[in-house]
C-alpha cells in the first residue's frame, strides 16, 4: 500500500551512516610532499563534500613536522586521514 511505500522510503533517513574517514596519500621526497598543493585541494573538497570540519593549516603543519623528521635521501610514502569530527592523522612509510 502506500502508507507502506512512504514508511520504506522515511526509513532511509533513519538508517545509521557508515562511518568513514577521508584518505590521501602521497610521496616524502627530499624532505618534500609531492603535490601537495594537490592533495590539500582534494581533502578540503571533499571535506565540503561531505560536510567534514577541516583546517588546511593544521595539516600543513602536520605535513611540515612529518617531512622535517625525515632522512633527505629516502623516500616515504604519506598518509593523511581525516576523521567526520575533523581529527586529522598523519602517518609515513619508508618507501623500500
Amino acid at each position: 500500500s502506500e502508507y507502506r511505500e512512504v514508511h520504506q522510503k522515511a526509513a532511509v533517513l533513519y538508517r545509521k551512516q557508515a562511518r568513514f574517514q577521508l584518505i590521501t596519500t602521497g610521496e616524502i621526497s627530499q624532505k618534500n610532499l609531492l603535490f601537495e598543493d594537490q592533495h590539500l585541494e582534494r581533502l578540503r573538497k571533499a571535506s565540503r563534500y561531505f560536510a567534514f570540519p577541516f583546517d588546511a593549516e593544521d595539516l600543513g603543519h602536520k605535513i611540515e613536522e612529518e617531512c622535517q623528521d625525515c632522512e633527505a635521501n629516502r623516500d616515504y610514502r604519506l598518509r593523511i586521514s581525516l576523521s567526520k569530527s575533523g581529527e586529522i592523522e598523519v602517518n609515513r612509510q619508508v618507501l623500500t
